[in-house]
């Protein structure tokens, strides 16, 4: 799964946010991270059953800031499950420039538990 945030296109969106200082609104982008990580493991726990599935974070094992994030240019952040267990998922997620894969910004790895 994927979102993309066009920080260099949209003023609108890179103004809800950037700081007073032009650094990024870190708390926003760790709620984006959590709710994605949440519809990676529903997705991915989806058997059309018909029975509901919840998921809640149990950790975020690990949240590694590569640089700082660029609030002039387009970004993508995307989610795919690591581990798979029985009532578990660990979901690492990654944002990095949109114009260059390998300008990785942040990763981070959430455990997902469904209940």
């Amino acid at each position: 799964i994927v979102v993309l945030y066009d920080f260099g296109d949209n003023s609108t969106i890179r103004n809800e946010y950037i700081r007073f200082d032009g650094g990024v609104r870190f708390g926003r982008i760790l709620e984006d991270m959590d709710s994605l990580a949440g519809n990676v493991a529903e997705t991915h726990a989806d058997n059309d059953d018909g029975y509901p599935i919840s998921f809640v974070t149990a950790s975020v094992d690990r949240i590694d800031l590569k640089r700082r994030f660029p609030m002039n240019r387009n970004l993508v952040m995307q989610g795919a499950p690591i581990y798979v267990g029985r009532s578990s998922l660990n979901i690492q997620l990654s944002i990095f420039a949109r114009s260059d894969p390998q300008l990785i910004i942040c990763t981070a790895n959430f455990i997902m538990v469904a209940r």
